[in-house]
């Protein structure tokens, strides 16, 4: 599952990819008592390209946008295309409404990372492009089309270090805050967690080092209520986690670090929920979890969703009208199988089935009440 999104009504959406000899990917949804559809999605194309998902937006409850990389089933560099889908209730299945192109390159490879609405209606899709000339390098490209994905312009981001776009969210006075990976030295090569704001045009303002000595691999970005800065990703120094939190012009006014009993970890979302508290969703040896914190990054709870002999991978998450979450990635247990995960705000999966060492915990503080 590469995509997910939840409906004020509790219908739960996604996209998932499907990696046959000719990869393509697939559309279902779930109703809020866990009932749900899933469709093909094949392109008639004669098998000469494969369509990976990337992203999902929805327009309206029965409208959605697919993000996707399209590559030539022989070989070479990927596109970035958009394809819209009308869900038809009384069939109920999903049709294509058109498939179009937003950003190719006969020379360098693109890679699609997510997509946004804008408050005029257009889109903001964030990519990396990677050089024919340096294929160690990838650096971020932001592409701007009307709803209909037809090309307003595209702007590269260039850096002379391996610099790849992670995340972006969408700034107040119409510009953008990319969260980039940049990679600097060698031997070893130390990774670093950098935010870049640019302004409506794509134009870089100021970039800042959210690592500064330290070594980071950045994995989510969110803007806050208050228009402050949530990244969050792995700690590379062995701590585990990081959360920071910026003011919008970039600058910190603080850092947590988590240590988890993981050796290979990876963060895919940060959420920000009413109350202001914080929660990262991510993957750690095969274990999807949920890090839920305070407004200023103190620890209030951790959800470990693994299963024996099934490891997960966690590709997205979102917020539920219930004030839960929504996961989607993947499990292998033989075969690889798309897997969605619905939790509610404490994070528990089947409410009323918690067993072990449980105790009464009135005030949330973690600590048993007398």
């Amino acid at each position: 599952v590469t995509g997910v999104y939840t409906y004020p009504n509790g219908v739960h959406i996604f996209a998932a990819n499907f990696p046959d000899m000719y990869a393509n990917y697939q559309l279902g949804n779930i109703n809020p008592n866990g009932l749900g559809m899933y469709c093909d999605n094949s392109f008639d194309e004669n098998g000469a390209f494969h369509h990976f998902s990337k992203d999902l937006l929805a327009l309206t409850d029965s409208i959605w946008l697919i993000l996707e990389n399209r590559m030539p089933f022989a070989g070479g560099n990927k596109s970035i295309y958009l394809s819209e889908y009308q869900y038809n209730y009384d069939i109920p299945c999903h049709s294509r409404l058109w498939h179009r192109p937003i950003l190719t390159d006969p020379v360098n490879d693109l890679s699609a990372i997510g997509i946004q609405r804008l408050p005029s209606g257009d889109l903001i899709t964030l990519g990396n492009v990677r050089s024919s000339v340096t294929p160690e390098i990838w650096n971020p490209v932001l592409i701007k089309t009307d709803v209909e994905a037809n090309p307003i312009w595209s702007v590269t981001l260039t850096d002379a270090n391996n610099a790849g776009a992670v995340q972006m969210a969408l700034a107040p006075d119409g510009g953008f805050y990319i969260l980039k990976s940049v990679k600097t030295g060698s031997a070893p090569v130390k990774t670093e967690a950098w935010l870049v704001k640019t302004d409506a045009q794509g134009q870089v303002e100021w970039q800042n080092n959210l690592s500064g000595t330290l070594s980071d691999t950045p994995g989510a970005l969110a803007i806050g209520a208050d228009s402050s800065l949530i990244a969050a990703g792995v700690s590379n120094d062995g701590t585990g986690l990081f959360l920071i939190r910026t003011d919008p012009a970039g600058n910190i006014v603080w850092r947590q670090d988590f240590a988890l009993p993981f050796q290979e970890m990876d963060i895919c979302k940060v959420l920000e929920h009413d109350n202001g508290e914080l929660a990262m969703v991510g993957t750690g040896d095969g274990n999807i979890f949920v890090v839920r914190t305070t407004a200023e990054g103190t620890p209030v709870w951790e959800r470990n969703y693994g299963r024996p002999n099934a490891p997960q991978k966690a590709n997205d998450a979102c917020l539920t009208p219930d004030g839960g979450y929504l996961i989607g990635g993947r499990t292998f247990n033989q075969i690889i199988h798309a897997y969605l995960i619905k939790a509610d705000q404490n994070g528990i999966i089947k409410p009323g089935l918690i067993h072990g060492n449980v105790f009464q915990d009135l005030n949330a503080d973690c600590l048993q009440d007398t």
